[in-house]
């Protein structure tokens, strides 16, 4: 688990990358008009998710470290990268709601794809810590934002 750079250097590189991807992921999906009925969909999540208090945190925690620890960690060892990421967005179908597919489920499973070798390729260069630390800023700064953006909405309804 220790393998790669020093910890403070994963710690740091992983921090950074977080926020350098969330931002324009963030910007993209609320602010391009190409990405409309991507956003519909991902500002449904804090409705399916208790994005509440600290939650967000919480679940960008879990997500971080338990996925790249089984993911990064365990499979992509034995799998290798492609196998991996093709697993990664297999197990996110009850997210991504794949039971039935359309032009936007398809983008997001390629989106899922890219993002689990961003993720593996994160491993082989620096570490899994950086990984895990990647992820979870990732996640928890959506999570934040998805959730300020939505009681917005809510507050301007009549």
């Amino acid at each position: 688990m220790l393998d790669g750079r020093p910890l403070v250097w994963q710690v740091g590189a992983g921090t950074m990358m977080g926020f350098a991807f969330a931002i324009p992921t963030l910007f993209a999906i609320l602010k391009l008009d190409v990405f409309a009925s991507f956003r519909t969909f991902v500002l449904e999540l804090p409705d399916r998710l208790d994005v509440s208090g600290w939650n967000p945190l919480w679940l960008g925690l879990c997500a971080g470290v338990g996925e790249e620890l089984l993911f990064r960690g365990a499979l992509q060892l034995l799998l290798g990268l492609w196998w991996t990421a093709l697993l990664f967005v297999l197990v996110h179908s009850g997210t991504g709601r794949f039971q039935s597919m359309n032009l936007m489920k398809w983008g997001y499973a390629a989106f899922l794809f890219l993002v689990s070798l961003m993720f593996g390729l994160v491993l082989i260069h620096i570490g899994l810590i950086a990984a895990i630390v990647l992820h979870a800023a990732a996640d928890a700064i959506i999570f934040y934002v998805l959730r300020a953006v939505v009681r917005r909405q809510v507050s301007r309804e009549p």
